[in-house]
């Protein structure tokens, strides 16, 4: 799978959008700049902190991972599930 940076732009300023939000608002809103966030939308900006991201997510409610699954950076199948068995000897 292989990560599309501008499908991610594309999809975070299309919710942008439908909530109604300007970019001022919604770098307000996770504490960056309106001109930050562009740069990010547009593409020229390809690097954002994860805390950033995660409150853009929120804000836009979007979900992380399937919005992570979608861009090719996270691949469910990959993700392996661990049980641990807990076992009293007294």
């Amino acid at each position: 799978m292989r990560f599309d940076y501008l499908k991610l732009a594309e999809i975070i300023k299309a919710a942008r959008e439908e909530k109604g939000l300007s970019l001022r608002d919604l770098g307000y809103k996770i504490g960056i700049s309106h001109a930050e966030l562009s740069r990010f939308e547009s593409g020229l900006k390809p690097n954002i902190s994860y805390i950033v991201f995660i409150k853009m997510c929120r804000e836009l409610n979007l979900n992380l991972y399937s919005l992570l699954y979608e861009v090719g950076l996270y691949d469910y199948k990959k993700q392996k599930n661990y049980q641990v068995l807990i076992v009293d000897k007294n």
